[in-house]
């Protein structure tokens, strides 16, 4: 089963992709937090415990203190030490030029991905999921 790992700072974000998760069958195990910094004490705490770091990550940029480029920063740092590859999608409301461009410095970055989560977005994230399924 693939984990999710979504960062938003926004409830409704969360709570509209529960929603769909629920009725179309993904991401069952899946983690929402509601900033960066607590991501990335998530992160930290389960580098050790493999099967408990995400396989997906769902990144919004755009929030107070330790936003989502500074998660990048960080993630960016990591991913030497990574025991697992995680796939990481910019999810935003953003259609800035400048943020798209800035996000492919990161080449761990799968996607920038236009909010609001459909069945399609979803659909891209299971076919490039590390294991290529969602469920199961």
């Amino acid at each position: 089963m693939t984990k999710l790992l979504m960062i938003d700072d926004n409830p409704m974000e969360h709570t509209i992709a529960r929603a769909i998760f629920k009725h179309h069958g993904f991401f069952e195990d899946s983690q929402h937090l509601n900033d960066c910094r607590a991501a990335k004490e998530y992160v930290e705490k389960h580098l050790q415990t493999v099967a408990e770091l995400p396989d997906v990550i769902l990144l919004d940029l755009n929030m107070d203190g330790f936003n989502g480029w500074d998660f990048l920063e960080y993630f960016h740092a990591l991913q030497p030490i990574l025991p697992k590859p995680i796939s990481l999608y910019i999810f935003s409301s953003s259609i800035s030029p400048t943020d798209h461009k800035l996000s492919v410095r990161y080449p761990f970055v799968k996607s920038f991905l236009i909010k609001p989560l459909s069945l399609q977005i979803l659909e891209q994230i299971s076919y490039q999921a590390p294991d290529h399924r969602i469920n199961g």
